[in-house]
């Protein structure tokens, strides 16, 4: 993927968020599973997944009006979680030898931050579900 694909995606992704539909949200969210896809086949096409695009994603499903819209955030978030850990994982055991060496930039660009919280926390209380508050609840505690 290129940095003008990057760019074009980002846009994408960013336009659909406004649209603040469950379809919009649908489509920002397979546009961010296809550059995770590209990320992880390690085809040389990096397709440069951070925290942003996450945020982007988890927003669409905060505003969209679904019913489920917090369960679909909340899966967006976990998945970065997951994919964070797993990436810091590797770098450990790749860089165990060297000491002193600092987390890779690829990873600090994809680590789960305050705002990918706040959004999925938005999500929730906007969400229907009858189990929403307790997810919020047991979210925050993480």
């Amino acid at each position: 993927m290129t940095l003008r694909d990057r760019s074009l995606a980002h846009r994408i992704m960013t336009a659909w968020r406004r649209s603040n539909s469950t379809h919009g949200a649908n489509l920002v969210q397979q546009v961010l599973e296809r550059m995770i896809e590209e990320d992880e086949a390690g085809n040389g096409r990096v397709a440069d997944v951070n925290s942003r695009l996450y945020q982007i994603a988890i927003q669409a499903w905060a505003h969209c009006g679904d019913e489920e819209c917090g369960r679909r955030a909340e899966s967006i978030l976990s998945r970065m979680e997951e994919r964070y850990r797993k990436q810091t994982e590797v770098e450990s055991r790749r860089d165990s030898s060297k000491a002193g060496t600092e987390t890779s930039h690829t990873n600090a660009r994809a680590r789960p931050d305050a705002r990918c919280f706040h959004l999925t926390l938005h999500a929730l209380a906007k969400s229907q579900e009858e189990d929403a508050t307790e997810r919020a609840e047991h979210l925050v505690q993480r």
